[in-house]
C-alpha cells in the first residue's frame, strides 16, 4: 500500500525517468514553505541560505541549476524535515472559480500505476495548509505549473 500521507510513493521507487519529479523545477515551480516550516528548518540546518523571500508569509527554497537545493545523490537530504508542499506533491491544491481543489499532476506515472479509491488519507497534510491556503495557492507559485495537466480529486471545505 503506497503512504501518501507521508508522500512515499511505491511506484517511484521504480521510476522509469530517474525518480527526480520532486527535485527537478524544469516544469514545476519550486516547493513553497509557510513561515512555521522555514523557522524549523532554520534550526535543523542552522543556515539561512536555503530560500528565497516571496512575501512575509510564503517563502520558496532555493534553486541550483534548477534543481533542489537538498537534493544530494539522487535523495532528498532534508526528507524528514521537507515541507509541506514536498509531501503533498505530485497532489496539489489550486483555487478555481473562488474554491479550492485538491489535484493530482498528471505526470505519466502515478496516475497510471497506483489505484488508489480513497484519497482521505491526504486530508491530514490538507487540513495543515489549509490555515495558510490562501499564500500557498497564490498565482506566483504556479507560472510553471499552469501548464500541467491534472485531475481534480475533490473540493476542499473550508
Amino acid at each position: 500500500m503506497q503512504d501518501i500521507q507521508n508522500g512515499c510513493y511505491d511506484v517511484c521507487t521504480n521510476c522509469f525517468t530517474g525518480g527526480n519529479c520532486c527535485s527537478s523545477f524544469d516544469r514545476v515551480n519550486a516547493p513553497v514553505l509557510n513561515k512555521q516550516e522555514l523557522i524549523q528548518l532554520r534550526e535543523v540546518l542552522k543556515s539561512d541560505k536555503f530560500y528565497d523571500v516571496v512575501d512575509d508569509n510564503l517563502y520558496k527554497i532555493r534553486l541550483n541549476n534548477n534543481e533542489c537545493i537538498f537534493l544530494k545523490n539522487g535523495r532528498c537530504s532534508i526528507y524528514n524535515y521537507r515541507p509541506l508542499d514536498c509531501k503533498l506533491y505530485p497532489f496539489d491544491i489550486i483555487k478555481k472559480d473562488s474554491k479550492y481543489y485538491l489535484i493530482l499532476y498528471q505526470l505519466g506515472c502515478i496516475e497510471e500505476y497506483t489505484v488508489v479509491d480513497n484519497f482521505d488519507c491526504l486530508d491530514d497534510l490538507v487540513d495543515k495548509i489549509k490555515p495558510w491556503i490562501i499564500d500557498y495557492t497564490d498565482d506566483r507559485n504556479y507560472t510553471k505549473m499552469k501548464r500541467l495537466k491534472y485531475k481534480v480529486i475533490k473540493e476542499i471545505k473550508e
